[in-house]
């Protein structure tokens, strides 16, 4: 836990911002945008899941991501997209294994698309926090969704597309 609220400020210039919103995702991404869809339709199922997972974290945590059932990753999803508070979507979420803060934060972006973004060490480096002083807690990602929202709002984009690109002009492929 921080022993104090980071202050964010952007690590590349707000002008950019436009830049990284237009410019195209992979196919991974596309694939993990349209599963986000499906399950915030209200089609809660691993497969779709899976799809996020895989492409916010290939491979890594597969092994923990198998030890939850079908069933355990239908209830999550469920109650995420129906929770009324944020900080509720991402300790559900969080309650599965394999699922960190900042795999939560790339499924409910995926959700949620308008109103989640995606905190990693990349995003934290944007605003100026570094990865090795910097522990991703709850709090922490939604004093970061705060930010976001207002850079976003002053820049006229999408809160995903403008800045879960634009993590210091680095592309994630």
């Amino acid at each position: 836990m921080l022993n104090s609220a980071p202050r964010f400020k952007l690590a590349f210039n707000e002008g950019e911002i436009r830049h990284w919103a237009a410019r195209n995702r992979d196919e991974k991404y596309k694939k993990a945008l349209a599963a986000g869809k499906r399950l915030s339709g209200g089609r809660y199922n691993r497969r779709d899941f899976d799809d996020i997972i895989e492409w916010k974290a290939p491979g890594r945590i597969r092994h923990l991501i198998k030890q939850n059932t079908d069933g355990e990753i239908a209830d999550a999803l469920e109650l995420a997209v129906a929770a009324k508070k944020e900080r509720s979507s991402v300790a559900v979420l969080t309650g599965l294994s394999g699922v960190s803060v900042p795999v939560a934060s790339a499924l409910l972006a995926m959700l949620r698309p308008s109103r989640a973004t995606i905190i990693d060490y990349r995003a934290l480096r944007s605003v100026g926090c570094s990865r090795a002083s910097t522990s991703v807690n709850i709090p922490l990602y939604l004093q970061y969704v705060r930010f976001c929202r207002k850079v976003a709002r002053a820049a006229g984009v999408d809160l995903l597309r403008g800045l879960g690109g634009a993590e210091c002009g680095e592309d994630q492929g």
